[in-house]
């Protein structure tokens, strides 16, 4: 049990000589599962819909000691003929800035595109939402698992005799990045 303790305690103290030197740039992937919900209104009455997918995601942009800014576009796989895609760009706070494991949260402004290629309809929104994970910073990795969303505060659609509209968007994913 003493060894244990003590391993503990050498790992902790190493921990902030493993962080390294930030104020640099960083760019990677991030898979995981996105989800949208949308309301669709036609002759008074209103009905939701929801889309789950697999996500994969592109991400780039700056770290520095107590924050991240970036911006990332997400591709999701969708099961049928929808097409949609949605760039975000965020900044985050970091929590714990002399670690290598450090909690974020934040927040982000995107835009979103959603395309039905069997209906011809295209749907656009402006996002805002918050997001909070964990990154795990080793020189030069960067790996994180985190949570997004996005809130939908302005929706137009191509459709005239029903009006879609995008609730939120999510996507709960694991990343990783070079730092350079």
């Amino acid at each position: 049990m003493k060894a244990q303790t003590a391993a503990l305690a050498v790992a902790l103290a190493a921990t902030p000589a493993l962080a390294p030197a930030v104020d640099r740039n960083f760019a990677g992937l991030e898979i995981g599962t996105f989800t949208q919900d949308l309301t669709v209104e036609t002759s008074g009455a209103s009905l939701s819909a929801d889309d789950d997918a697999q996500n994969v995601a592109l991400k780039v942009g700056r770290l520095a000691d107590a924050w991240r800014a970036y911006g990332t576009f997400h591709v999701p796989d969708m099961d049928n003929d929808d097409d949609v895609w949605w760039l975000t760009a965020s900044y985050d706070y970091l929590f714990i800035q002399d670690s290598t494991l450090q909690p974020f949260a934040g927040g982000h402004f995107g835009y979103y595109d959603f395309r039905d290629d069997s209906s011809d309809l295209n749907i656009n929104a402006i996002t805002v939402g918050p997001e909070a994970g964990v990154q795990l910073l080793v020189d030069p990795f960067l790996a994180e698992i985190g949570y997004r969303v996005g809130f939908g505060v302005s929706s137009s659609d191509n459709s005239s005799n029903v009006n879609y509209e995008l609730d939120n968007a999510q996507t709960l994913y694991v990343g990783v990045s070079m730092t350079f």
